[in-house]
């Protein structure tokens, strides 16, 4: 680990706590291995009062990696645990400083070792401190959605009667002084939403964009990227250091997947709308949510799985189907001048927006819950306008 005081004291504690709560028969050791930090971290560790707790630390500011730390700690194990424990029923497991797992994901990890003494090596989830909040985890700061929103409003305005023209002019100002706000604003945004310091705009934006270019995941997230971009924070002395080098390494990334996209793009676009528009999610993130309290999750939840995706996807369907309506009404409104209009021209701008810069960028189903706004907005407006030509047959 380096420079990890923000999460190592809670990691050790809460690992304690689950490592306690084993059968007596499971003899557990925390091996924590400092890479020369600079920060605290060290010292926090030093304080920690687990007894599971063996501290290593590398010197001479090496920082080779997290292989070299890995390493370090298995020749630990081979020097000291293998002498007196049987390497064959001694289990070896890595986390992250800021990961932890509770006693019923390691019961289950034991379990498969004992069930299969043939079995090698495990895979499996972690939990993570710093995760984003319940607003980052539904939505994406993405600041291409303004911009595209802005080039629309810029040619709805063109279009206009010469005069509204300087009455568009102003809003149109209005709107870009705010554009320009939220882009300066936006890293320090981003990092009040997420809880931690993100990435400079320029690094974040060319992680998306070689992300959602990415053609072996369909757009989606890559693991592949993730461990890249991981591998060289770890490296890199520094943070100043390590992003020229991530920024150079996306840049080259995007270029190449631009180039396998070229021949593909029709399919590649349809399979990211996709994902983009899958309706599981919901039920996804409900296993993961309830996976964190066992007693919680039981059959039923798996039983259910069919009918909830599919009620979501009908009510999905639906609001579309709404939606298109309100848009195809929102076209013959055009001839007129009523005060729906500009109500259906923003909705179908925040749609048309959040959808194009979306595609640009990494996609998965959770995301588009922002296209419920512009989309509930339009269903309003068509069932508004439904009841004024209702009344005007009326009246007629």
């Amino acid at each position: 680990m380096l420079n990890e005081e923000h999460v190592i004291s809670r990691t050790i504690t809460q690992l304690t706590e689950s490592l306690e709560q084993l059968p007596p028969t499971v003899h557990a050791q925390i091996i924590a291995v400092d890479d020369d930090s600079t920060d605290h971290n060290l010292l926090l560790l030093t304080q920690s009062s687990s007894r599971f707790l063996q501290i290593l630390h590398r010197t001479g500011n090496q920082r080779a990696g997290k292989g070299a730390v890995l390493n370090t700690a298995v020749q630990y194990i081979h020097k000291t645990l293998a002498l007196k424990s049987d390497p064959q029923r001694t289990i070896v497991g890595v986390l992250d400083a800021d990961a932890f797992m509770n006693t019923a994901d390691l019961t289950r990890v034991l379990a498969h070792f004992e069930q299969e003494p043939q079995l090698a090596m495990i895979q499996t989830s972690v939990n993570i401190y710093n995760q984003p909040n319940w607003l980052t985890k539904m939505l994406r700061p993405i600041m291409g959605v303004w911009l595209i929103a802005l080039g629309l409003m810029s040619l709805c305005v063109l279009l206009k009667s010469h005069h509204l023209y300087h009455v568009q002019v102003r809003q149109l100002l209005i709107y870009s002084a705010v554009v320009l706000g939220l882009m300066f604003t936006a890293t320090n945004l981003d990092s009040w939403l997420y809880g931690f310091k993100v990435a400079p705009a320029q690094v974040e934006t060319l992680y998306s964009l070689a992300t959602g270019t990415d053609v072996k995941s369909h757009g989606t997230h890559s693991p592949a990227l993730q461990a890249t971009v991981s591998h060289e924070l770890r490296v890199a002395p520094t943070l100043t250091q390590a992003y020229p080098r991530i920024t150079r390494t996306m840049a080259r990334t995007l270029q190449t997947n631009l180039k396998q996209i070229k021949p593909q793009l029709g399919s590649f676009v349809n399979e990211k709308m996709q994902g983009f528009i899958r309706e599981d999610y919901g039920y996804d993130w409900s296993l993961y949510n309830l996976s964190h309290h066992p007693g919680l999750l039981n059959r039923h939840w798996f039983y259910l799985a069919p009918i909830l995706i599919t009620s979501a996807t009908v009510y999905w369907q639906a609001m579309l189907v709404i939606a298109l309506f309100s848009v195809l009404m929102g076209l013959g409104l055009l001839w007129h001048q009523h005060y729906l209009n500009h109500y259906l021209l923003m909705a179908a701008l925040l749609l048309d927006g959040f959808t194009l810069s979306a595609l640009l960028l990494e996609v998965q189903g959770r995301y588009h819950i922002i296209l419920y706004l512009p989309i509930l907005m339009l269903m309003t407006c068509g069932i508004a306008g439904a009841k004024l030509w209702r009344r005007q047959i009326k009246q007629s």
